[in-house]
């Protein structure tokens, strides 16, 4: 079978269009995929962001679930492989190529994701503005993060 594009790029979202216009733009540098961006319901702001975008956009007539949003979006993929990520997920340089050298028939790829929480999502988005605003940033927003290591009762690490 012959694909149009190698990788569609799956994005379910509702109601958080700045994380989107963050990730969205390392997508589209791809040469290899297709985004699909899967809207919960009609929203005014997303559609007039998205009409400059090289998107493919599939919408639920009214608010089902991110699960409904994705399971659409991905009717409307046309490439080999799949790629399901979250809104707020920004993808590091050279994701496309990572995936493309490990996928193959019968393989599931997932990666590790960790999920900042509401006060880092604000610090990360201020550092992202200033960067793409060509502003430099004060050495004291450039220390790195403490993370404090918790042994569990099985071995495990848990971050927190």
């Amino acid at each position: 079978m012959s694909y149009k594009y190698k990788i569609s790029v799956i994005i379910p979202s509702f109601r958080n269009l700045e994380f989107l216009r963050l990730c969205l733009p390392e997508y589209l540098k791809s040469r290899h995929c297709q985004v699909v961006i899967g809207l919960d319901g009609y929203n005014s702001h997303y559609m007039d962001y998205l009409l400059n975008c090289q998107v493919t956009v599939s919408m639920t007539g009214r608010r089902q679930g991110l699960c409904t949003a994705t399971n659409l979006a991905a009717q409307q993929a046309s490439g080999e492989y799949l790629f399901l990520c979250n809104d707020d997920m920004v993808p590091a340089p050279g994701w496309d190529e990572a995936l493309l050298t490990s996928a193959g028939p019968g393989h599931i790829i997932s990666g590790t994701v960790w999920e900042p929480g509401p006060a880092i999502k604000k610090w990360i988005l201020a550092i992202m503005r200033t960067i793409s605003e060509g502003m430099t940033l004060s050495p004291r927003l450039c220390k790195p993060l403490k993370i404090k290591k918790k042994k569990q009762n099985r071995g495990s690490t848990t971050l927190f």
